[in-house]
């Protein structure tokens, strides 16, 4: 998991063009981070990775929405 962790340091977020919310990561840069890191295991990684965006993902919208609350 720590391979994927740091990986994800390196990848592009994405954000909505209207709303402006996270949407996720860019994945474009796996390939040549897999290459680059020598990942031994890069469907182990990728999964973790899938993970820890939709963690990320979730907290993003839940902060929004305590924002919006609050400011509401």
């Amino acid at each position: 998991m720590q391979v994927a962790l740091d990986l994800y340091a390196y990848l592009p977020d994405i954000f909505g063009d209207m709303s402006g919310s996270f949407i996720g990561k860019d994945l474009s840069l796996i390939p040549f981070l897999f290459e680059t890191f020598e990942v031994i295991n890069p469907k182990g990684v990728l999964e973790w990775i899938k993970v820890i965006t939709n963690i990320q993902r979730v907290e993003v919208s839940n902060q929004i929405k305590r924002k919006q609350k609050k400011h509401g």
